[in-house]
């Protein structure tokens, strides 16, 4: 049964595995003993995303517990899986609709948006965390650097009440609206602006 289990995960069939599901909803969290996957891994690196959000929300309607961060083989989640193979889709799905955690490490220390590819959309990048984790590890680095403690809104006397040099959006990444308003809130020109 459990080759017949993991073979319907790696297809990715919704039916196939709903039945096996049905049998025994703690398959869910059954790991592979190869390769050390569960069907969320598998999906996640395949791309099913429909059927990832079938099997998501079947399990939420009848309380079948579904752990979207179970680690795997080497310490990775379905997530870090689905930004290994650019599943731009799954990784939507699993952030935004079932709260996959984006800070979760493997036992390599990698969180997720470290395994996305160099051509990845801006939009995964941030929706990842990965601009929040490089600021941070700069601010680290830095620690002598009062750019990290400053604030983000300050006051400036050149025809401006208050520059925001920095907006924060929903997602948790920031924007820049233009290089120099960022150097003014570093106090890199001092008061020359």
């Amino acid at each position: 049964m459990e080759h017949a289990w993991m073979l319907s995960a790696i297809d990715g069939n919704y039916e196939a595995i709903f039945e096996f599901i049905a049998d025994d909803p703690y398959l869910l969290t059954r790991k592979d003993f190869i390769s050390g996957f569960s069907v969320l891994h598998w999906l996640a690196k395949s791309g099913h995303s429909e059927t990832l959000l079938k099997l998501l929300r079947h399990a939420e309607n009848v309380g079948i517990p579904a752990n979207v961060n179970l680690k795997g083989s080497g310490g990775l989640t379905p997530l870090h899986v689905a930004s290994m193979h650019s599943q731009f889709m799954v990784i939507k799905l699993l952030v935004g609709a079932f709260g996959a955690k984006v800070d979760v490490m493997d036992y390599n220390g990698k969180r997720a948006w470290q395994y996305l590819k160099g051509n990845a959309p801006i939009e995964m990048q941030e929706l990842l965390g990965a601009w929040d984790d490089e600021h941070n590890t700069h601010c680290a680095q830095n620690a002598n650097n009062s750019a990290c403690t400053t604030t983000l809104t300050t006051n400036v006397d050149h025809g401006h009440d208050e520059v925001d040099s920095l907006n924060r959006n929903r997602a948790g990444s920031w924007r820049v609206k233009s290089f120099r308003d960022v150097l003014h809130a570093f106090n890199f020109w001092g008061n020359k602006c």
